[in-house]
């Protein structure tokens, strides 16, 4: 029986809505196998992944790469890349803010996911 998995990138219906989202929400080192139990705990903590501007979104899947063999980096990564993004200069003020919720919320699912990360068996 395969192992239940988590999407960094949530809800669905959000990440699904525009191209660039969708595309790194199914992204493979973005899918964690995560037990249930912690699973839940995290949806408990952290409600919600907000969704960027298409413009941000697509400035961030153009530049995320994951690092494959490593959820724990991968999330990171992509926190990073989303930090780089809110701070160019064409980025609006609300955009930024917006911007840094979820490289907050990507973060705190870190201590989720790290332990998860030494299941990995195949890269």
């Amino acid at each position: 029986m395969s192992k239940p998995c988590h999407h960094i990138l949530y809800p669905k219906a959000l990440h699904n809505a525009q191209t660039p989202s969708k595309e790194l929400r199914n992204n493979r080192w973005l899918i964690v196998p995560l037990e249930h139990e912690p699973h839940n705990e995290l949806h408990r903590q952290i409600g919600i992944v907000p969704v960027m501007s298409w413009l941000m979104e697509g400035r961030v899947a153009r530049d995320f790469y994951p690092h494959p063999g490593d959820y724990a980096k991968s999330v990171e990564n992509l926190a990073k890349v989303v930090f780089e993004v809110t701070q160019q200069r064409n980025v609006s003020h609300l955009e930024r803010e917006l911007g840094l919720l979820v490289v907050e919320s990507l973060e705190l699912q870190l201590e989720y996911i790290e332990p998860s990360s030494a299941l990995i068996t195949e890269t």
